[in-house]
């Protein structure tokens, strides 16, 4: 449902919009009806109290105003964690290239786990040269303890 609104909004003619953005009610409308469509393509055929949908045990979802929704995961230790999706229709980018805006994406997540990476190895160079420096003054100290009987 989700994909054949969006199918909708890319043939529908009548969208008006400045050279940066679409209308204000117009945006408002999308934002509600791709909101409304990602609910309906999450919950399925989920119970619904009141409009909230419970998808499972643990897990309850509804849409909290027209551009948001919202998850209530019910976790034994902590409670209710909850999350949200929203939907934005921004400003026009007339130069948006979403590969490029992916691979940048990628790109900073293979540096934070190269960076992850270095530290687990300097950490363990540092726990190996902290253990030999132990084992070097134990040494030192049973062999004072012979010099000493």
């Amino acid at each position: 449902m989700l994909f054949e609104k969006m199918e909708k909004i890319a043939c529908d003619t009548t969208i008006k919009a400045t050279s940066k953005s679409i209308n204000q009610t117009q945006r408002n409308a999308l934002n509600a009806e791709l909101t409304k469509a990602l609910l309906d393509m999450l919950v399925k055929n989920a119970d619904n109290d009141n409009g909230v949908y419970l998808v499972s045990d643990y897990v309850s979802v509804g849409q909290i105003d027209s551009k948001t929704i919202e998850f209530a995961i019910d976790n034994e230790k902590v409670g209710i964690i909850p999350v949200k999706i929203s939907i934005s229709i921004p400003n026009f980018d007339t130069d948006l290239d979403l590969y490029a805006r992916v691979d940048e994406y990628q790109e900073t997540l293979n540096e934070k786990a190269l960076k992850l990476a270095e530290k687990e190895k300097e950490k363990a160079l540092k726990i190996k040269a902290d253990q030999e420096r132990r084992e070097k003054q134990k040494a030192l100290r049973e062999q004072a303890e012979k010099g000493t009987e």
